[in-house]
């Protein structure tokens, strides 16, 4: 990128700043996949062992749990 180019792309950014009063979140958990898939994935994690992937396997079998109403193991 020439120099008289990347003068103008940098005129052109404008900083703004805003106050953030509420957040609210969604945790989506292979949400558009079938009870295979979600067992899978599942099943990957558990056998993975540590501590985060056993963590995120939990997460997940309460979402499957609520979508399908049955258990993962």
């Amino acid at each position: 990128m020439d120099e008289a180019r990347r003068s103008a792309m940098l005129r052109a950014i404008v900083g703004i700043e805003m106050n953030v009063e509420i957040v609210e979140a969604q945790r989506k958990l292979i949400q558009h996949k079938g009870q295979t898939e979600h067992s899978g994935a599942i099943r990957g994690l558990k056998q993975r062992g540590d501590a985060g992937s056993i963590s995120i396997a939990a997460l997940m079998e309460e979402t499957a749990r609520n979508k399908f109403g049955t258990e993962f193991r």
